[in-house]
């Protein structure tokens, strides 16, 4: 925890200082579009009361068309509409086998967000701050195990990749918070380059009622998404 806090705070710095950055005019609205990485993660591990694994790193990418509205050098909105792969990786022992196990999602995203400038106009840090909507394309899991000792429930662990769609919820809602800079761009003053760090976190249990199986201690914790990610993009001024 203590390094996220220290890596934010240096993105922040990073944003807030840079000396390359020009401020888009008030009361303007710009066309947006971007694509990036992200880091994703299922907050509680759903099992189905089977073993838990251990959490392993998964990248997934982002991407996204959208509209900016700056109603002045202070406020404004965005919204759009975007591509985002989403899940877990898990590996490690499980009754006597090594074992790996990767669910991956793809959601339509629709991000409703408000915009707030941090610094001052010449050196522009602007936070977002909003709901984003999330809807569910395809789901997969990909399962692999070496002879090992029966599964409580193997049926929800089958070897090789599974279309699991309806085990999750088609509709999530994550909150997602960002810092974004715009940077001009020489070349034609209606054009601006922007780079964004988000972070989102789902506010809806994701497994389908029944898929909400409790774990071997008999407890069933809901999951949740969740992702760290950095997108860079364009944006026209028509």
């Amino acid at each position: 925890m203590k390094n996220l806090q220290i890596i934010s705070l240096s993105i922040i710095l990073l944003f807030c200082f840079s000396l390359s950055i020009k401020a888009q005019p008030a009361k303007s609205t710009w066309l947006t579009t971007s694509a990036g990485l992200s880091s994703t993660w299922i907050i509680n591990q759903n099992a189905y009361g089977n073993p838990e694994l251990d959490y392993g790193t998964k990248f997934g990418l982002l991407a996204n068309i959208g509209l900016s509205h700056f109603i002045d050098n202070e406020y404004g909105f965005s919204t759009g509409l975007g591509f985002g792969n989403l899940g877990q990786s898990y590996q490690g022992e499980q009754k006597g086998a090594t074992a790996t196990r990767k669910v991956s999602f793809n959601y339509i995203q629709v991000p409703i967000l408000g915009m707030k400038q941090l610094c001052d106009p010449r050196h522009p840090c602007w936070l977002t701050f909003g709901p984003q909507l999330m809807f569910l394309t395809s789901a997969s899991q990909k399962y692999s195990r070496e002879d090992g000792e029966a599964l409580p429930n193997p049926q929800y662990l089958m070897e090789g990749k599974k279309d699991v769609s309806d085990w999750y919820k088609p509709f999530d809602i994550m909150l997602n918070l960002g810092f974004t800079n715009i940077y001009s761009m020489r070349t034609a003053d209606n054009f601006r380059m922007m780079v964004s760090y988000q972070a989102a976190l789902g506010l809806l249990d994701i497994n389908a009622s029944a898929y909400q199986i409790p774990n071997a201690s008999d407890i069933y914790k809901s999951s949740h998404n969740f992702y760290l990610g950095v997108q860079v993009g364009l944006m026209f001024n028509p």
